[in-house]
Protein backbone atom coordinates (compact mmCIF):
# COMPACT_ATOMS: atom_id res chain seq x y z
CA UNK A 1 0.00 0.00 0.00
CA UNK A 2 1.60 3.35 -0.74
CA UNK A 3 1.01 6.21 1.31
CA UNK A 4 1.42 10.08 0.29
CA UNK A 5 1.13 13.62 2.05
CA UNK A 6 1.88 17.16 0.69
CA UNK A 7 4.88 18.90 1.77
CA UNK A 8 5.56 22.15 1.03
CA UNK A 9 8.63 23.64 -0.87
CA UNK A 10 9.89 27.13 -0.30
CA UNK A 11 12.07 28.90 -2.04
CA UNK A 12 13.43 32.01 -0.49
CA UNK A 13 16.53 34.31 0.10
CA UNK A 14 17.51 35.08 3.43
CA UNK A 15 18.83 38.06 4.63
CA UNK A 16 21.01 36.51 7.06
CA UNK A 17 24.74 35.59 5.93
CA UNK A 18 25.20 31.88 5.86
CA UNK A 19 28.62 32.36 7.10
CA UNK A 20 27.49 33.76 10.60
CA UNK A 21 26.32 31.89 13.36
CA UNK A 22 22.20 32.70 13.54
CA UNK A 23 21.09 33.93 16.91
CA UNK A 24 17.83 35.35 17.75
CA UNK A 25 19.36 38.60 18.64
CA UNK A 26 21.13 38.95 15.13
CA UNK A 27 18.35 37.76 13.17
CA UNK A 28 16.05 40.36 14.92
CA UNK A 29 18.57 42.83 14.19
CA UNK A 30 18.39 42.15 10.53
CA UNK A 31 17.34 45.18 8.39
CA UNK A 32 17.18 42.88 5.11
CA UNK A 33 13.88 43.12 2.63
CA UNK A 34 14.79 39.36 1.20
CA UNK A 35 12.14 36.59 3.12
CA UNK A 36 13.54 34.82 5.74
CA UNK A 37 12.66 31.18 6.33
CA UNK A 38 12.77 30.74 10.56
CA UNK A 39 12.53 27.54 12.32
CA UNK A 40 10.78 27.62 15.01
CA UNK A 41 9.97 23.73 16.19
CA UNK A 42 11.50 20.34 15.40
CA UNK A 43 10.11 17.98 17.61
CA UNK A 44 7.46 15.33 16.47
CA UNK A 45 4.06 15.78 16.52
CA UNK A 46 3.91 14.82 20.62
CA UNK A 47 5.94 17.54 21.80
CA UNK A 48 8.50 17.04 24.01
CA UNK A 49 8.52 15.81 26.94
CA UNK A 50 6.00 13.18 25.85
CA UNK A 51 3.14 12.16 27.49
CA UNK A 52 3.24 9.22 28.65
CA UNK A 53 7.12 8.37 28.40
CA UNK A 54 8.58 7.02 31.41
CA UNK A 55 12.36 7.28 29.75
CA UNK A 56 15.28 9.57 31.51
CA UNK A 57 15.37 11.78 28.20
CA UNK A 58 11.85 12.67 29.15
CA UNK A 59 11.89 12.52 32.59
CA UNK A 60 14.15 15.23 33.07
CA UNK A 61 12.28 17.59 30.56
CA UNK A 62 9.54 16.99 33.16
CA UNK A 63 11.75 18.24 35.77
CA UNK A 64 13.58 20.80 34.16
CA UNK A 65 11.37 22.09 30.64
CA UNK A 66 13.32 23.09 27.90
CA UNK A 67 11.31 26.10 26.22
CA UNK A 68 13.67 25.88 23.29
CA UNK A 69 11.99 21.89 22.26
CA UNK A 70 8.64 23.15 20.42
CA UNK A 71 6.50 21.03 17.73
CA UNK A 72 7.61 21.38 14.52
CA UNK A 73 6.99 24.60 12.48
CA UNK A 74 8.36 26.81 10.27
CA UNK A 75 7.98 30.65 9.94
CA UNK A 76 8.13 32.68 6.68
CA UNK A 77 9.08 36.81 7.02
CA UNK A 78 8.59 38.58 4.31
CA UNK A 79 10.01 42.48 5.38
CA UNK A 80 8.92 44.10 1.98
CA UNK A 81 5.41 43.36 2.13
CA UNK A 82 5.19 43.50 5.70
CA UNK A 83 3.76 39.65 5.91
CA UNK A 84 4.50 36.91 7.94
CA UNK A 85 3.48 33.21 7.46
CA UNK A 86 3.85 29.68 9.13
CA UNK A 87 3.83 26.03 7.83
CA UNK A 88 1.78 24.00 10.07
CA UNK A 89 -0.24 25.18 13.31
CA UNK A 90 1.20 22.93 16.24
CA UNK A 91 0.51 22.77 19.65
CA UNK A 92 2.23 25.61 20.29
CA UNK A 93 1.75 27.95 18.15
CA UNK A 94 1.19 30.86 20.99
CA UNK A 95 4.51 30.19 21.50
CA UNK A 96 5.89 30.45 17.99
CA UNK A 97 3.69 33.49 16.85
CA UNK A 98 4.86 35.84 19.59
CA UNK A 99 8.42 34.44 18.35
CA UNK A 100 7.76 35.21 14.79
CA UNK A 101 6.41 38.32 15.68
CA UNK A 102 9.62 39.24 17.65
CA UNK A 103 11.79 37.99 14.46
CA UNK A 104 9.39 40.21 11.98
CA UNK A 105 10.01 43.56 13.41
CA UNK A 106 7.11 45.20 11.91
CA UNK A 107 3.79 43.28 13.60
CA UNK A 108 1.83 44.58 15.59
CA UNK A 109 -0.09 41.47 16.78
CA UNK A 110 0.41 37.68 16.68
CA UNK A 111 -1.77 36.88 13.94
CA UNK A 112 -0.01 35.37 11.06
CA UNK A 113 -1.17 36.81 7.23
CA UNK A 114 -1.52 32.79 6.25
CA UNK A 115 -0.48 29.25 7.87
CA UNK A 116 -0.25 26.43 5.64
CA UNK A 117 -0.97 22.79 7.03
CA UNK A 118 0.80 20.32 4.94
CA UNK A 119 -1.44 17.18 6.12
CA UNK A 120 -3.40 15.80 8.48
CA UNK A 121 -1.32 14.77 11.84
CA UNK A 122 -2.10 16.08 14.71
CA UNK A 123 0.94 18.32 15.50
CA UNK A 124 0.66 20.39 11.96
CA UNK A 125 -2.86 21.28 12.17
CA UNK A 126 -3.87 21.23 16.14
CA UNK A 127 -2.45 24.63 16.60
CA UNK A 128 -5.52 26.00 14.72
CA UNK A 129 -7.87 25.81 18.23
CA UNK A 130 -5.42 29.22 18.95
CA UNK A 131 -7.30 30.90 16.21
CA UNK A 132 -10.63 29.91 17.79
CA UNK A 133 -12.84 32.03 19.68
CA UNK A 134 -11.88 30.70 22.72
CA UNK A 135 -8.35 32.33 22.39
CA UNK A 136 -7.99 34.54 19.78
CA UNK A 137 -10.93 34.84 17.94
CA UNK A 138 -8.94 35.67 15.09
CA UNK A 139 -10.52 37.20 11.55
CA UNK A 140 -10.93 35.58 8.48
CA UNK A 141 -6.72 33.49 8.86
CA UNK A 142 -6.24 32.32 5.39
CA UNK A 143 -5.10 28.53 6.12
CA UNK A 144 -4.13 26.86 2.99
CA UNK A 145 -4.52 23.36 2.35
CA UNK A 146 -5.02 20.86 -0.38
CA UNK A 147 -8.14 19.68 -1.19
CA UNK A 148 -8.73 16.38 1.10
CA UNK A 149 -7.28 18.75 4.18
CA UNK A 150 -10.31 21.10 3.48
CA UNK A 151 -12.83 18.45 3.46
CA UNK A 152 -11.61 17.03 6.67
CA UNK A 153 -11.19 20.55 8.28
CA UNK A 154 -14.84 21.39 7.25
CA UNK A 155 -16.28 18.32 8.20
CA UNK A 156 -15.31 17.68 11.10
CA UNK A 157 -15.18 19.53 14.48
CA UNK A 158 -14.18 21.28 16.52
CA UNK A 159 -12.43 22.67 13.30
CA UNK A 160 -15.37 23.06 11.12
CA UNK A 161 -16.41 25.75 13.81
CA UNK A 162 -13.38 27.58 13.01
CA UNK A 163 -14.76 28.36 9.48
CA UNK A 164 -18.61 28.62 10.65
CA UNK A 165 -17.43 31.80 12.48
CA UNK A 166 -14.71 33.10 9.99
CA UNK A 167 -12.04 32.58 12.77
CA UNK A 168 -10.02 30.96 9.26
CA UNK A 169 -10.67 31.09 5.19
CA UNK A 170 -9.70 27.95 4.18
CA UNK A 171 -7.86 28.60 0.75
CA UNK A 172 -7.90 25.54 -1.47
CA UNK A 173 -4.13 24.59 -2.94
CA UNK A 174 -3.41 22.06 -5.44
CA UNK A 175 -0.46 20.24 -5.83
CA UNK A 176 2.61 21.00 -8.00
CA UNK A 177 0.65 24.47 -8.56
CA UNK A 178 2.48 28.31 -6.91
CA UNK A 179 0.74 30.23 -4.97
CA UNK A 180 1.82 34.12 -4.73
CA UNK A 181 1.56 35.05 -1.25
CA UNK A 182 3.79 38.53 -2.31
CA UNK A 183 5.70 39.30 -5.44
CA UNK A 184 8.41 38.06 -3.59
CA UNK A 185 7.28 35.18 -2.04
CA UNK A 186 5.54 31.89 -3.54
CA UNK A 187 4.88 28.40 -2.08
CA UNK A 188 4.21 25.08 -4.09
CA UNK A 189 2.87 22.00 -2.74
CA UNK A 190 5.19 18.99 -3.74
CA UNK A 191 3.39 15.03 -3.02
CA UNK A 192 6.40 13.09 -1.31
CA UNK A 193 5.53 9.57 0.74
CA UNK A 194 4.36 9.68 3.74
CA UNK A 195 1.75 8.33 5.99
CA UNK A 196 -1.86 9.80 4.89
CA UNK A 197 -4.56 8.15 7.06
CA UNK A 198 -6.63 11.34 6.91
Amino acid sequence: MKFNAYLFLIFLLSCHSPEKKLTENSLISQKGQSPSLIILGTMQDGGSPHAGCEKKCCKDLFDHPDISRQVVTLGIIDPQNKKTFLIEASPDLPKQLRALRAYSQFKSSDAPDGVFITHAHIGHYSGLMFLGKEVMNASNTPVYVLPRMKTFIETNGPWSQLVKLNNISLVEMQSDLAVPLSPSLKITAIRVPHRDEF
